[in-house]
């Protein structure tokens, strides 16, 4: 028996949420290498802690696309998707708290991205729970 979490647009939905995220952080990574300006250099955070953050956003992306893509296929898959999109959304609040100033559109722009994250977490977290719950219930593993 298969358990499917996710319904085919929320799937493709969260596809593209975790693509978007790890490609924003290889653009932020390759950026601040190959160039003297740092597409989050307004943030004041330092060379190495920008770089940090951009590894952070791919990897999480790429943690997050593997829970997608296995969606209840695998024995407690949706820790993969919970974990990626934690990590995700505490970048995106990382980089709203370092906005200079509540007026800007960088405010509105990773604002709108870190809540948009959140509540795909909340979603995340709430399949994870699920999945703990039939698991402790019925004694077996989550397998396809």
């Amino acid at each position: 028996m298969s358990i499917a979490y996710l319904l085919p647009a929320r799937r493709q939905m969260e596809n593209r949420m975790s693509l978007a995220a790890a490609g924003y952080g290889l653009w932020i990574l390759l950026w601040n290498i190959l160039s003297d300006h740092a597409p989050i250099g307004w943030t004041g955070m330092t060379e190495d802690t920008r770089i940090w953050i951009a590894v952070l956003f791919i990897c999480g992306g790429a943690i997050h696309w593997r829970g997608v893509q296995l969606n209840g296929g695998y024995r407690w898959s949706p820790v993969w998707r919970a974990a990626g999109m934690t990590l995700l959304t505490i970048n995106w609040f990382i980089l709203l708290f370092h906005v200079p100033h509540i007026s800007s559109s960088a405010f509105l722009v990773y604002g709108y991205f870190a809540f948009g994250f959140l509540q795909a977490n909340h979603s995340a977290c709430t399949d994870l729970t699920h999945a703990f719950k039939e698991t402790v219930q019925d004694g077996t593993q989550i397998t396809t």
